[in-house]
């Protein structure tokens, strides 16, 4: 009886911190840029828009799994980014190791 409310108590533990960890459920939403003027507008169905003054791109976007996304960007291909999200801070890493930071719009 006690080894089986452990096992309850480990796995609601563990289901709990799985979706802490899992960005894609949670980056569909308006961003704006540490530092910087761009905001990032993410929808669930996999289309982001980019906005920096006058200037935006549309892109499509994928995640290949819990922290890492494709975007496609027409006529340009594919770029992927690897993606941390804490505390409504989303961080968005390229191959080069290039990091933009964004909040959570409110």
């Amino acid at each position: 009886m006690k080894m089986s409310r452990i096992f309850v108590a480990v796995a609601l533990f563990l289901a709990l911190a799985s979706c802490n960890l899992k960005p894609m459920s949670n980056v569909a939403g308006t961003w704006k840029q540490v530092g910087g003027p761009a905001v990032l507008e993410i929808e669930q169905g996999g289309v982001l828009t980019l906005i920096s003054g006058d200037s935006s791109l549309t892109a499509k976007y994928m995640f290949t799994n819990d922290n890492r996304m494709e975007i496609y960007i027409n006529g340009l291909g594919a770029m992927v980014v690897d993606v941390a999200l804490a505390n409504k801070e989303l961080s968005l890493t390229n191959a080069q190791g290039e990091v933009v930071k964004y909040v959570k719009a409110k």
